[in-house]
């Protein structure tokens, strides 16, 4: 059964449709924004589901459902004056409560503090090798496995990407 993270009356939507008809019909960052707004966000599992999304101008947005609410985020500044967006398994929003907010913040903080030594720019191997040290890999205490399904590396200005499956990054696919 499907839960709403957001009920306006708008048509409801999907986790999984929203990401397709992006990709399909969005060519800039607020094209994007326009389609999230256009429906009621519909999730199954009730987790934490961010969507990142950028255009070939490097501007890029963070979504995030929380309460009923569309939330927002813009790539932060760092002390070394780079600005860039990063995400794992958890909410963003402050005030969302603990156990929503999930696991993830051991993991978002090696993400933040490679970026921030490296100046907020790395290349794509670089980028796939520091996705293959945050992947997850444990049995939840309820006993199922908890795995990274794939790993991507996004390039905007190339329109390509770089992608992993399995948690087998010996064998990345470029496309």
């Amino acid at each position: 059964t499907s839960l709403p993270l957001t009920e306006t009356g708008r048509l409801p939507i999907s986790t999984s449709i929203i990401i397709r008809m992006v990709l399909d019909k969005a060519s800039t960052v607020e094209e994007a924004l326009e389609l999230f707004n256009r429906y009621d966000m519909n999730d199954i599992g009730g987790v934490a589901y961010h969507f990142v999304v950028s255009d070939r101008t490097g501007k890029s947005v963070l979504i995030e459902y929380l309460n009923g609410e569309i939330l927002l985020f813009y790539p932060e500044s760092r002390d070394n004056g780079k600005e860039f967006l990063s995400v794992t398994n958890h909410f963003i929003a402050k005030g969302a409560p603990e156990p929503k907010r999930g696991a993830g913040y051991d993991r978002q903080q090696k993400i933040v503090d490679t970026l921030t030594a490296k100046g907020g720019v790395i290349s794509n191997d670089d980028a796939m090798e520091l996705l293959s040290k945050v992947q997850l890999d444990y049995y939840h205490k309820l006993g199922w496995p908890v795995r990274t399904l794939w790993s991507a590396v996004y390039n905007s200005t190339k329109a390509s990407v770089s992608l992993c499956v399995g948690q087998n990054y010996e064998e990345v696919f470029h496309f």
